[in-house]
């Protein structure tokens, strides 16, 4: 049973958490099926280092949509837990999202002014 059959069988969708506990198949999943990982708001696993090694790749390919950290570590195994990425708090948030806003927000300042709008805007 894949991930897909999964989701419609149960009709999953919206704002589902997706928690996978599959002792070892995880890197499967996520690296070979992540057009169906990424239908979920949240994502909770539990990694395991003897089948795929440190949880990087796995980090990497969820790190596309997903804010992720470890949130467990043992011997052989750990817990990752990750949410979507809201891309306009995420802009925000980063050093270059903050850049580019500062950006927008001076050109759109200069059209407003250069438009006379600006000078209407203040005197209302």
């Amino acid at each position: 049973m894949t991930l897909n059959d999964v989701i419609e069988r149960y009709g999953i969708g919206g704002d589902a958490v997706l928690k996978m506990d599959c002792e070892g198949c995880e890197y499967d999943i996520v690296l070979n099926d992540y057009v169906h990982i990424k239908l979920f708001d949240e994502v909770i696993l539990e990694y395991h280092v003897y089948v795929g090694g440190k949880p990087g790749k796995l980090l990497k390919v969820l790190s596309r949509d997903y804010r992720c950290r470890v949130v467990e570590k043992h011997g052989n195994f750990g817990i990752i837990h990750c949410e979507m990425v809201d891309a306009v708090r995420f802009l925000w948030c980063s050093r270059e999202g903050r850049a580019m806003a500062k950006a927008e927000m001076k050109r759109a300042h200069a059209v407003l002014h250069a438009s006379g709008l600006l000078r209407a805007l203040q005197w209302a």
